[in-house]
């Protein structure tokens, strides 16, 4: 019976650690400070980033476990910014992901990345 109780456990709790969610869900607590594009930096005006602020806090996404390092790849979208005072990255390219520092769970795969990155690009050029 106790196994049974730890299994059940065990399996809510990483359902709950590596279900699909947001990233963020308040874009007024959204700072971006920094947007790289092709390797390029990219100007963000107030506007801009008022806009991708908005966007970043309907990114869906789920943790996973980063075993190696990730590499930006040739057409990266990148974007530095900050929540609630802490740093955070999301990179769109060969791989689309999130991540908030150094550590085992603190990566996330970004799921809706392809609608995502077309709306970024069209703020971009605006």
């Amino acid at each position: 019976m106790m196994k049974k109780i730890i299994a059940i456990a065990t399996i809510f709790t990483l359902f709950a650690v590596f279900c699909p969610k947001q990233l963020t869900n308040n874009s007024k607590e959204i700072q971006v400070y920094s947007v790289y594009m092709n390797g390029q930096c990219v100007t963000v005006d107030a506007k801009m980033s008022e806009s991708l602020a908005d966007l970043i806090s309907r990114i869906y996404s789920h943790r996973v476990i980063r075993t190696t390092f990730i590499t930006l790849g040739t057409n990266a979208l990148e974007i530095n910014y900050l929540y609630a005072g802490k740093p955070y990255v999301i990179v769109f390219g060969e791989n689309d992901y999130c991540y908030t520092k150094s550590g085992v769970f603190t990566t996330f795969s970004v799921i809706n990345a392809n609608i995502v990155q077309s709306q970024i690009e069209e703020i971009l050029k605006n």
